[in-house]
C-alpha cells in the first residue's frame, strides 16, 4: 500500500469513526422505548425514520424531510423495527374488518360502497316517493336488494330490525350506534329487534343501579348560569315521578306534550343533529311502582357545551311557557355518556339534555347526585327550573 493510500484510509477510518460518534452521542439510542424514539422525531418535525446515508453529496446521514410527514414510504414492518411492534400509527393503524362481506348470504348480492354514510344517496334514490324513509331498501347506493340501515334505530323499517353488527363496527370491533350503513336486510322475529335487545340492556342497566350503584367521579360538563323569569332554579335535577310523561300512546303524545316535535322549538348546535326539536326517551319511575314510561324533552346529541346548554334552557322555557298548564317546568344538564357518537373523553362526547316536567314540579324532591345514564359513574351537573 503507497504512502498516499494509506492516508486515504486513515482518512477514511476516522471520518467513519467521528460519524459514528456522532450517531451515538448526538441521537438517542436505539435500544431506547419507541415512545422515546417517537418523540425526538416529533419534536424535531419528522413522523417516520430517515436512513443512514450512502455517501450522499451533502454529508447529510439522515434521509428525511423535516417538512414531510413520511406518509406512504415506508411499510408497516419497517416503522415497526424503529418504533417498536406495538406502533399503530399510519401504514400500522387498525384496519376495519371487512372480511365478513366475503360471505353473501343465499340469494343476496354483494354489498355496494361498503363503510360509506348511505343515508343522503339513498334518500336521493326515493325523492319521487313523498312517504318514502331514506332507511330500508336502497338498490342502487347498496346493492340490489340491500338495505340502509342504522343499528339500533326505533323506527327502522322491518328489514333493519335484525341486521348483523359487522357492518356498523369501528377498526377496534365496537359497534358504533350512530353510523348508518349499508348491508344485507334481516327482519327480526317479534320482540327481537336490535333496538329491543339494547332496551333490554339498557333495562338491567337501569335495575344495577336501583340495586345501590353511586357515581365515583364528578362531570366537568357545565350547568346553564341563567335566572329565568317566573321560573326558580335549583340546583339539581327533580325526581323522575316529576317529568312529563307521555305514555305509550303515540296517539296520545301530542296531547301530553305539545311542544313534541314542534318545529317551532328546533334549536340550533353543533352536534350530531344540529336542528332539532322535541323527541321522546325512556325512563323508569321507581315509586310507587316500577315502571317505564316516556318522556318529553331532548339531548342535543354530541354538543353538551355550555353554549347549547344556555340556548336549551331559553327554548325550553319559551315551550314550557307555551304549554300552559301541562308543563310545570324543566331540568337542564349534561351528560358525558349520552347518546353519543363520539368515544368517552373525546371533545364534544355526550349530550345537552332538557326533560320537561309535569305540574308537580314545585313539590317534587331534587336528586342533588344525579348520575350519568349508561353506568352512573359520573355525578352530573343539572339545573331545575319550576314555575313560580
Amino acid at each position: 500500500m503507497t504512502a498516499m493510500n494509506n492516508v486515504r484510509f486513515v482518512s477514511i477510518l476516522v471520518a467513519l469513526c467521528a460519524a459514528s460518534l456522532a450517531v451515538y452521542y448526538c441521537f438517542p439510542s436505539f435500544s431506547n422505548s419507541a415512545s422515546d424514539r417517537k418523540q425526538y422525531l416529533r419534536g424535531r418535525g419528522l413522523s417516520s425514520p430517515g436512513v443512514v446515508g450512502h455517501g450522499d453529496d451533502d454529508g447529510e446521514w439522515w434521509d428525511g424531510d423535516d417538512h414531510s410527514d413520511g406518509g406512504g414510504e415506508y411499510t408497516c414492518e419497517e416503522l415497526r423495527v424503529f418504533y417498536g411492534k406495538e406502533y399503530d400509527e399510519g401504514p400500522c393503524a387498525k384496519k376495519i374488518d371487512l372480511s365478513w362481506t366475503n360471505n353473501i348470504p343465499r340469494n343476496m348480492s354483494a354489498i355496494k360502497n361498503v363503510g360509506m354514510d348511505c343515508q343522503k344517496p339513498c334518500m336521493m334514490e326515493k325523492l319521487s316517493d313523498p312517504n318514502a324513509s331514506w332507511s330500508g331498501t336502497c338498490d342502487g347506493f347498496c346493492g340490489k336488494g340491500n338495505a340502509c340501515c342504522k343499528f339500533n334505530d326505533p323506527l327502522a323499517p322491518k328489514e333493519c330490525t335484525g341486521v348483523a353488527p359487522e357492518a356498523f363496527m369501528d377498526e377496534h370491533g365496537d359497534v358504533k350506534q350512530m353510523m348508518i350503513r349499508c348491508t344485507w336486510p334481516k327482519e327480526a322475529p317479534p320482540g327481537k329487534s336490535n333496538y329491543q335487545k339494547f332496551k333490554d340492556a339498557a333495562w338491567k342497566e337501569a335495575m344495577d343501579i336501583l340495586g345501590g350503584r353511586v357515581p365515583t367521579k364528578m362531570s366537568t360538563l357545565s350547568v346553564p348560569n341563567l335566572d329565568l323569569p317566573t321560573y326558580s332554579k335549583t340546583e339539581g335535577r327533580a325526581d323522575t315521578s316529576a317529568f312529563l310523561a307521555m305514555g305509550q300512546d303515540s296517539n296520545g303524545w301530542t296531547a301530553n306534550c305539545p311542544a313534541f316535535g314542534n318545529p317551532a322549538y328546533k334549536l340550533a348546535n353543533n352536534g350530531l343533529f344540529p336542528n332539532m326539536t322535541y323527541y321522546k326517551y325512556p325512563f323508569y319511575i321507581k315509586y310507587p311502582d316500577l315502571k317505564v314510561d316516556l318522556f318529553c324533552g331532548a339531548r342535543y346529541t354530541d354538543d353538551p357545551s355550555l353554549k347549547t346548554v344556555e340556548n336549551a334552557a331559553k327554548m325550553a322555557q319559551k315551550a314550557c311557557d307555551d304549554m300552559g298548564d301541562k308543563c310545570g317546568g324543566f331540568a337542564v344538564g349534561a351528560d358525558p355518556e349520552c347518546c353519543s357518537s363520539k368515544e368517552l373523553g373525546e371533545p364534544g362526547a355526550g349530550c345537552t339534555e332538557v326533560v320537561f316536567l309535569n305540574p308537580s314540579a314545585k313539590t317534587a324532591s331534587i336528586d342533588k347526585k344525579p348520575c350519568s345514564i349508561k353506568t352512573c359513574k359520573w355525578q352530573l351537573n343539572y339545573v331545575t327550573y319550576t314555575k313560580n
